[in-house]
Formats: structure tokens, C-alpha cells, sequence
């Protein structure tokens, strides 16, 4: 939409674009797309209409394309962080764990670790293995490891 890549010649090479094109001193501030924010109501399917509204409301007033991209990331955490938010207060679920190669975005990872611990989440990140494929394929080989010494014994 911000007319940033319209093809891509890696994985992620969009959206590492689009964290790079955004005003960090935004995103790490409170702004953020509020009246997309106000509209979540617990956890449950969000829908990202109201949040793509706000973005073409932007450019059609010409904001500045930095500025709409840490809008962007900062309301996609405030959105995750309510649904979190929502899934403790009726599950009493108190920890989050941020994994997945979309963490390998450095901003939205520290909005989101910020945002969790701010609302008194614990977070578990990782530490010693890879957030994206690497992880995954560690996970696959200690569940292999377990079900081959379990057949073993």
C-alpha cells in the first residue's frame, strides 16, 4: 500500500522494508492508529479492516510514509497486546511467548516485549536458538530425539 515492494526477491524482504522505512521514535512513543485500537473487543478473530481505513485514510491526506509505517507496527502490537490481554483475563494465562520469524522484525519484537511486560506479562524469548526456521528445526529434532529413545526403551 505504501508502494514500498510490489515483488520481493527473499522472504520477508517486504516487511524488512517496511521496518526500516518506519519513524522509530514514533512506534516506541504512544502513536498508533487509535481508532482501530478502540475498536478490539477481547480475544477472538481481529479484523484488519478498520487498520487498512486508517492506513488509506493517511495517504490520502498525505501523511508521510515513514510515519504511517511505525503507525502500522505500533497499532499491530497494541491490537496482539489486547487480545493477550483478553485471553489472561479469562484463561488466567500469564505468560507470552514472542516466536516465530516475524520476531526477527527488531521493532515490532521490542514493541511487543515492551508492551507485554508493561501490562505484566511474563515474556519468553529466545535465547539460544534461532526465532525463525533455525528454532523450528531444533524443536523437530529434540521431538525426534524424544519419540526414537522412547521407542528405544
Amino acid at each position: 500500500m505504501l508502494g514500498i515492494r510490489q515483488e520481493v526477491g527473499f522472504e520477508a524482504q517486504a516487511a524488512m522494508e517496511l521496518e526500516m522505512l518506519a519513524d522509530s521514535s514514533i512506534a516506541h512513543g504512544t502513536a498508533g492508529y487509535d481508532q482501530v485500537i478502540a475498536q478490539i473487543s477481547g480475544a477472538g478473530k481481529l479484523s484488519l479492516t478498520p487498520l487498512i481505513t486508517a492506513i488509506v485514510n493517511d495517504l490520502i491526506a498525505n501523511e508521510s510514509k515513514t510515519v504511517i509505517a511505525a503507525k502500522f507496527h505500533r497499532t499491530l502490537v497494541e491490537m496482539f497486546v489486547r487480545v493477550a490481554i483478553s485471553a489472561r483475563d479469562e484463561y488466567g494465562i500469564g505468560t507470552a511467548a514472542l516466536s516465530g520469524g516475524v520476531y526477527q522484525n527488531t521493532l515490532f519484537f521490542e514493541l511487543m516485549l515492551r508492551r507485554l511486560q508493561e501490562t505484566g506479562f511474563t515474556v519468553l524469548t529466545h535465547a539460544q536458538a534461532p526465532t525463525n526456521d533455525g528454532g523450528l528445526a531444533l524443536g523437530q529434532i529434540a521431538v525426534a530425539n524424544a519419540v526414537l529413545n522412547e521407542k528405544a526403551d
